[in-house]
């Protein structure tokens, strides 16, 4: 069933995102955040970007 699935599409980024200090965010923190915001795109059926710098 196509509404059950979420799709994941990964393309390299044109330009490198600026730095985020890790004083900023915990990295518990910012892994929720990422969780909570790509859940919340897939609820309302909404693309959403993940930056991945390894």
């Amino acid at each position: 069933d196509d509404k059950s699935q979420l799709l994941l599409g990964i393309r390299r980024a044109n330009r490198q995102q600026p730095a985020i200090s890790s004083s900023v965010l915990s990295s518990d923190s910012m892994h929720i955040g990422i969780l909570a915001a790509a859940a919340h795109a897939a609820a309302n059926h909404s693309p959403f970007t993940v930056f991945y710098n390894p």
